[in-house]
């Protein structure tokens, strides 16, 4: 019964890592949603408030010139890699600015065919280099290729920087 008490003693420990880690997270999510937004929107979440969504969904691309949202308005998301047990998070960042979201935790072994198929289905392709290795990032780049697809290379999987590379890379741009 002692090794029983201490696995359990274990296993409460690991728990309270666990839910401080999400806890963090769930705050560092919040602060970037609010430096990108005005909040959340009752009909849909989305934190850019899109005037139409039910429009952007239908027609894949948003009517609205000024709509905040436009740029992820319907367009699918594939992940290469990442921290896996963010992704749940990764997905909020994508679906919350209006994009849908797939993801692939970035082993090979036995799934070439359905990387290639994610990529072949999705419209931007994010790859961080930090959690992949050297032979998935190579492949994804040459499937982008291939599929002429658009590739996002990022040096971290941190939320931030993939909220950087999908939504403020392009409000840079269009400011520029």
């Amino acid at each position: 019964t002692l090794r029983v008490e201490r696995e359990r003693k274990q296993l409460e420990i690991q728990l309270f890592s666990a839910r401080n880690e999400n806890a963090m997270l769930k705050k560092e999510l919040s602060q970037i949603f609010s430096a990108f937004g005005t909040g959340t929107n009752n009909n849909n979440n989305n934190i850019y408030g899109c005037r139409e969504p039910e429009n952007c969904a239908a027609t894949r691309s948003c009517p609205n010139e000024d709509c905040p949202r436009r740029r992820l308005c319907a367009k699918r998301i594939f992940m290469i890699g990442g921290i896996t047990k963010m992704k749940s998070y990764y997905r909020q960042i994508v679906e919350k600015a209006g994009g849908e979201f797939d993801y692939h935790d970035g082993y090979l072994k036995n799934s070439n065919e359905d990387l290639a198929a994610k990529v072949r289905r999705c419209d931007v392709v994010v790859c961080p280099v930090s959690c992949n290795s050297h032979n998935a990032c190579i492949k994804v780049k040459h499937l982008c290729t291939r599929y002429n697809k658009e590739l996002k290379i990022l040096n971290s999987a941190s939320l931030s920087a993939v909220t950087q590379a999908l939504i403020v890379s392009d409000d840079a741009v269009s400011m520029n």
